[in-house]
């Protein structure tokens, strides 16, 4: 992604410690909410990671973001059916619930709801399913 086509804010949904996690740390769920910075049409939602190394003499960050100088490490993009004509200030709610696949735990199934009740358009409620290989 460009950092010109992100058109909201930035929310932390997870950390993870690998030198501590367990194998039920892998599945969660989590809820959070997306402020437009512009008045724009929201396609899609990305997200993207960034990984500390912390027990090294000085600590290196490892970014993937879209504003970050491009890595061969890229950012994930969950297509929406919906296009959501939004402006500066208003809001989406969001909903993931991610867990690992059951035939290939290198795999991620997503399960995504999200919210918009905006000044243009109609409402939408949607639930959409995804899968990460």
């Amino acid at each position: 992604m460009e950092p010109k086509q992100i058109i909201t804010n930035s929310v932390l949904i997870k950390e993870i410690d690998v030198m501590t996690c367990t194998v039920d740390d892998l599945a969660w769920k989590v809820d959070f909410e997306l402020e437009a910075s512009v008045d724009d049409y929201c396609h899609a939602m990305v997200s993207y990671f960034d990984c500390y190394f912390s027990k090294c003499h000085k600590t290196l960050v490892l970014p993937t973001g879209p504003e970050c100088q491009p890595t061969h490490w890229k950012q994930t993009v969950f297509y929406l059916k919906d296009v959501l004509p939004i402006k500066s200030g208003e809001k989406v709610k969001v909903s993931m619930d991610i867990k690992p696949n059951a035939e290939n735990h290198r795999d991620l199934d997503v399960d995504m709801s999200y919210s918009f009740h905006g000044e243009i358009g109609e409402g939408v409620e949607r639930k959409q399913a995804y899968k990460l290989r």
